[in-house]
């Protein structure tokens, strides 16, 4: 089995692999913070936010500094969500039930 997974990415998935599987894990690409700058008064009014990776969650969180408290935080799946409460923000997080978009707006809807 290849896995082809972002180089940052955990070790989790293949370690699960190799307890079945023959696995070659192959770091395909690399995820990086971009260059990017999201105004403060966006991020204040903002009545959540959404994050569809781990890693992303991470990046954002280090770059966008304070956010409200009231600011709900969506996560597409549990790994994302899993990032966002090890970041110690005391926003409130929904998780989506399954990794979908449609799922992550649903959760969203409910939320707000």
């Amino acid at each position: 089995v290849c896995l082809y997974r972002s180089a940052q990415g955990g070790s989790e998935l293949s370690e699960r692999l190799r307890e079945r599987f023959d696995v070659r894990d192959i770091a395909a690409y690399s995820a990086a913070p971009g260059a990017y700058e999201a105004s403060r008064g966006l991020i204040e009014r903002a009545d959540a936010l959404t994050f569809t990776s781990a890693l992303g969650a991470r990046y954002a969180l280090e770059r966008l500094g304070d956010i409200p408290e009231q600011t709900i935080f969506a996560a597409i799946g549990e790994p994302t969500a899993h990032a966002l409460r090890d970041a110690g923000r005391p926003n409130a997080i929904v998780t989506a039930a399954e990794p979908s978009a449609e799922a992550l707006a649903q959760a969203l809807a409910e939320s707000l």
